[in-house]
């Protein structure tokens, strides 16, 4: 009788080199923080903006500044790509920004090739 071989398992843990690129792509994955990182690489590096510039036109646009709020921006500051002044209320490039910069750059390109959401 042969012996099974196990199957590699894949490394999800956070030592794993794949780890930021996977983070990336799940802070990618929601149209309304694609929106907001959209904005800010469109703009200045020193740009100062307000959580309304990113629903402004939207026929959901309360729904959509909720949704910023209590979930989006938090997350988005968490993860460094931006600064959030609750007091404020406005939003800046944060210190990890420039490290997404080339796949924003890459989704802009390539936009009208990307499926639809």
């Amino acid at each position: 009788m042969g012996t099974r071989q196990s199957k590699q398992k894949i490394d999800r843990s956070a030592d794993s080199p794949r780890a930021p690129r996977d983070a990336l792509f799940g802070h990618l994955s929601h149209p309304i923080r694609r929106r907001v990182l959209l904005a800010l690489c469109a703009t200045s590096p020193d740009a100062v903006l307000s959580p309304d510039d990113f629903v402004a036109g939207s026929p959901r646009s309360e729904r959509i500044r909720i949704e910023l709020h209590h979930n989006h921006l938090p997350r988005l500051a968490a993860a460094g790509y931006l600064e959030w002044d609750r007091l404020d209320d406005t939003v800046s490039r944060g210190p990890r920004f420039e490290t997404i910069v080339p796949t924003i750059e890459l989704l802009t390109e390539y936009n009208d090739r990307l499926p639809v959401e």
